[in-house]
């Protein structure tokens, strides 16, 4: 016979055979991660639908709800982020500025032999652009800012160069940005400096 519960036996209070599926069955697609945001999302109104009564797990779904909200905003945000960069054109949106945006995708940016590392240095050697070139050079450095050896790394693919050939730049902002890029590609600590100087 099929075991009735999984492993732990304090999952609530019994239930009469065949009337409701096991919780541990229940969330255990969700056990392995890198499901896709929108599947998830689909999966847990399925299951929310199924009027469960532990406690336990009606709070694990609601869980499980947000945290497929926050990924699909964070895929769409991606994505957002690599048609712009490819389109040449960079502008001040929201992904930008976003402390938890570099933490989840600054890795991405190293994928297929730093293909769209490539390509951000690519648009600061290229654009003319003033906005631009300084958002392309603040990317740079939340990219060296949050991904291990991502000072090198900008190093190797010739962003280092460009961004301090950019201090001299006409424009102000390009300048400030070129600056903070510099300083971020040099300092190993930036993050502790920039919280001891309180940096917005």
């Amino acid at each position: 016979a099929a075991a009735r519960r999984g492993s732990g036996d304090a999952a609530g209070p019994s239930r009469p055979s065949g009337t409701r599926e096991d919780p541990n069955e229940a969330l255990a697609p969700f056990s392995l991660r890198g499901v896709d945001a929108r599947v998830l999302a689909k999966l847990v109104q399925n299951l929310q639908q199924r009027g469960f009564a532990d406690e336990e797990l009606i709070g694990a779904l609601g869980d499980l709800e947000r945290g497929a909200a926050s990924r699909a905003r964070d895929a769409s945000s991606w994505d957002a982020y690599v048609a712009e960069l490819r389109g040449g054109a960079l502008v001040w949106s929201a992904a930008h500025g976003d402390e938890g945006f570099w933490r989840e995708c600054a890795s991405r940016l190293t994928d297929n032999n730093c293909a769209l590392l490539r390509t951000l240095v690519t648009v600061l050697h290229t654009s003319q652009d003033a906005v631009t070139l300084a958002v392309a050079c603040h990317d740079l450095g939340e990219f060296a800012t949050h991904y291990p050896a991502g000072r090198f790394l900008v190093a190797d693919v010739g962003g280092k160069a460009r961004a301090m050939a950019l201090l001299t730049h006409a424009d102000p902002d390009v300048r400030k940005h070129a600056l903070l890029c510099t300083q971020k590609l040099l300092v190993a600590n930036w993050q502790f400096i920039a919280r001891e100087g309180g940096e917005a």
